[in-house]
């Protein structure tokens, strides 16, 4: 039972809990498959199937959009991280006794004398012309 006091009061036939707003929000709830019903496991209550519904709906939904959020946040980071692969990559060939990097276009050896690096053109322009190839 929820620890804050509902009052109960009969009105004719009807009872009616009056208690503070808000009193249950009805988070926890028991689905009887045998009597069909649906009751809040915290205070009880026989709850609405339309209204349960609904809230899980709306929480499913919060649910995705956070899956949602978390994809595109580790896509970012894929991205971002693609560089410094490439630099590894780099790195790794230049360390290696037989090999050296080379150029993933025209396929010429890059050697460190080259100054890999020390000239550069805008991403953008590189990116639309990347594309069109």
């Amino acid at each position: 039972m929820n620890k804050k006091q509902i009052n109960v009061v009969d009105i004719g036939e009807y009872r009616v809990g009056v208690g503070p707003s808000g009193a249950c929000q009805h988070r926890r709830v028991n689905m009887d498959t045998t009597d069909r019903v649906i009751r809040c496991i915290d205070c009880d209550a026989y709850l609405d199937a339309f209204t349960v519904l609904y809230r899980l709906r709306h929480a499913i939904n919060r649910e995705l959009q956070k899956i949602a959020q978390e994809k595109e946040k580790l896509a970012q980071l894929q991205n971002t991280s693609r560089h410094l692969i490439a630099a590894q990559r780099v790195e790794k060939a230049w360390k290696s006794k037989t090999t050296v990097p080379a150029c993933p276009h025209c396929g010429e050896a890059i050697l460190p004398s080259d100054n890999l690096g020390s000239q550069c053109v805008s991403k953008e322009l590189a990116e639309q012309k990347a594309k069109t190839r």
